[in-house]
């Protein structure tokens, strides 16, 4: 706020208003050109992962919080995170709601594997070409297993991942 409304006093305001703004702009051109030169370097050095981040990390800066919107049953919005939930929990008991109380029949054929339908388990050539497809360097699953250990395995590997596959069947 200025102390003396002149036209002296408003002229210098407005000057220094402008040079803020304009120090406001050549910094973020300066930030923008940072995230990019970085965004560049990572992608010339093969950093993948760090460059995926970033992209990911600039796209997270930008989004604002959104709200989240759903109709009620007279087919009004409903905004608000708690009363979406509300109404998604309402919604979920008409669908799901079992009539008289009676637990509904599951069919237990549908998942049932007949004699006839069983499948022979591998053989040891395809366990080893189904092995020497593996990527290596991923991640490993489950069991923490990689790649290159079932490749590393040894002789004894593919007798042993065999028996496993038929103990399954």
């Amino acid at each position: 706020m200025l102390r003396r409304n002149t036209e002296e006093s408003r002229s210098q305001h407005q000057k220094c208003g402008n040079k803020a703004k304009k120090t406001c702009r050549q910094k973020k051109r300066e930030g923008i050109e940072k995230r990019i030169q970085q965004l560049e370097n990572s992608y010339t050095k093969k950093q993948t992962r760090e460059f995926y981040q970033n992209i990911k990390g600039s796209k997270r800066r930008n989004q604002e919080n959104k709200l989240i919107f759903c109709k009620d049953k007279q087919d009004q919005l409903v905004g608000g995170m708690q009363e979406s939930l509300v109404r998604w929990a309402e919604y979920f008991k008409e669908v799901f709601e079992v009539e008289g109380n009676e637990p509904r029949e599951i069919e237990e054929d549908w998942w049932a594997i007949g004699e006839d339908d069983q499948e022979e388990p591998p053989t040891k050539q395809e366990i080893q070409a189904i092995i020497r497809k593996f990527k290596s360097s991923k991640a490993p699953g489950e069991n923490g297993i990689t790649a290159e250990m079932l490749k590393v395995g040894g002789q004894d590997k593919d007798d042993s991942y065999r028996n496993r596959i038929q103990g399954i069947n």
